[in-house]
């Protein structure tokens, strides 16, 4: 069945229960990281992988998407985090309860069940959202991830044949005013650095707007940690910046953040064109 919403069993239990915005620290990193992150988007990705009409209500996909993230930023096994939740109001927070609760959300088993459930798509989509809007607000920082392998959110095990690869992202922030004039700084001076050097497959430079801040995220996939090294040197989480970066940026985060890329799909349209 479709997934059951966050709520209360019992009004008059919550008397006795405290509120958790009356407990946490609303400064706190994981409580900004649930206030940006798009949980209506996470919904209408997920959803409709559920079938309607077939057995008791699933569990609520937002309480799935923040323990699988959990489970991945602090690398810990199904149970464990599953008993952390129970232990920690800003994950409970993050996951969209009300109150404090003193009892596991859900079975270990049903996390991987979960997985499958969702698949590849849905575990890259979950990731790519999580992980962007947490740099992009800074609760996120790239340097706590040095280099993270995330094959237990995406499948158990990689493929046979499947060739490695390392995915690099840096976040930066200007005035919305230099927003275009920064992007054209990118493509004109940033993008022939990046493909002058051999071992880059992609290149990707993301852009978000906000009031206070224009957010940018680039991304790279290179064929080897050696290729990665060649770009920014012996130290490759370490942020490599221009002298006009100085003019732009509100700061110069001194970070990147490294990944493994173990699976990669390519789509391709086979509709008439």
């Amino acid at each position: 069945m479709k997934p059951k919403q966050p709520g209360h069993k019992s009004r008059q239990r919550d008397l006795f229960r405290p509120e958790l915005t009356k407990i946490i620290d609303h400064g706190h990193g994981l409580v900004k990281l649930a206030k940006a992150v798009d949980w209506n988007r996470m919904e209408a990705a997920f959803t409709e992988r559920y079938c309607p009409g077939n057995g008791r209500p699933a569990i609520g996909i937002r309480l799935m998407v923040s323990l699988q993230y959990l489970k991945s930023i602090y690398s810990l096994s199904d149970k464990d985090v599953v008993c952390g939740w129970v232990e920690n109001p800003y994950w409970q927070y993050l996951s969209g309860m009300q109150y404090f609760e003193h009892d596991p959300p859900i079975n270990p088993s049903s996390m991987s069940r979960w997985r499958k459930r969702i698949g590849e798509a849905g575990a890259e989509a979950l990731i790519r959202e999580t992980i962007a809007a947490g740099l992009a607000i800074q609760t996120v920082k790239p340097h706590p991830f040095k280099r993270v392998t995330v094959d237990r959110i995406v499948r158990e095990n990689a493929p046979q044949g499947c060739s490695t690869a390392i995915v690099r992202l840096w976040h930066g922030r200007t005035h919305p005013s230099q927003a275009d004039a920064y992007a054209e700084f990118l493509k004109a001076r940033a993008a022939p650095d990046y493909e002058s050097i051999d071992g880059l497959r992609k290149l990707y430079f993301l852009r978000r707007i906000d009031e206070d801040a224009a957010h940018f995220l680039l991304v790279t996939v290179w064929d080897s940690m050696d290729a990665v090294e060649t770009f920014a040197g012996k130290h490759p989480e370490k942020a490599k910046y221009y002298p006009e970066d100085d003019s732009f940026l509100l700061e110069k985060e001194s970070s990147s953040a490294l990944y493994d890329l173990f699976f990669e799909k390519q789509c391709t349209d086979t509709a008439a064109v």
